[in-house]
């Protein structure tokens, strides 16, 4: 791969960095087909989208959830506090008990 096309590939990298559409260059529509197909690999190896939301984040900032996919560290937040939220509420059995303490 040659630097010119390593140098378009990162300059689309940094501005896609958190969109949600990759941001192409007028340099990248002016390269050849197989050109950008190279261009592209570079892309998709460094930014990938989030599962949850769409949007295209490096991929140092997407987080594997089991359960939910590679998210990005917003969506990750969300499950874990979401999952935090639900092991902080009593089960029904216990409000049960609570409620009913000669049971």
């Amino acid at each position: 791969m040659n630097d010119k096309l390593t140098a378009i590939a990162d300059e689309i990298i940094d501005s896609s960095d958190g969109s949600y559409d990759i941001r192409y260059t007028d340099e990248y529509y002016d390269l050849t087909l197989k050109e950008q197909r190279q261009v592209g690999e570079i892309i998709y190896d460094e930014i990938v989208p989030c599962e949850s939301c769409g949007w295209n984040f490096h991929i140092d900032s997407i987080e594997g959830i089991s359960g939910h996919g590679e998210l990005c560290w917003r969506c990750a937040q969300d499950v874990e506090d979401e999952e935090e939220e639900e092991d902080g509420q009593p089960d029904e059995a216990q409000e049960w008990q609570d409620f009913n303490p000669d049971c």
